[in-house]
């Protein structure tokens, strides 16, 4: 969907403003709150197989400004999950 990548970028816009987190956890906890509070849509809730539409992140096309919450929680959140794993690890060096 077109609107995931908008979604990550106001998500990175917000994030640098937070305070830093304490683990992987809290970090992952955070950025699906940032992604709530952004788009309106909550991650723990089902949603429809054609994603949803965020008005503010709507762009010219059938998928424009639509967001997929399963494709958040099935494959990104994961990756994302493993990388800031990763990231506490090196700093915990």
């Amino acid at each position: 969907m077109r609107g995931d990548e908008c979604a990550w970028d106001a998500i990175a816009g917000v994030m640098p403003s937070c305070r830093p987190p304490a683990d992987p956890d809290e970090a992952i906890a955070m950025i699906v709150d940032v992604f709530t509070r952004i788009t309106g849509v909550a991650l723990s809730v089902p949603a429809p197989e054609e994603g949803i539409g965020v008005p503010m992140f709507r762009t010219e096309g059938m998928s424009g400004g639509r967001v997929s919450p399963q494709w958040w929680n099935e494959r990104f959140l994961p990756l994302l999950q493993k990388r800031v794993e990763q990231q506490f690890r090196l700093i915990s060096k």
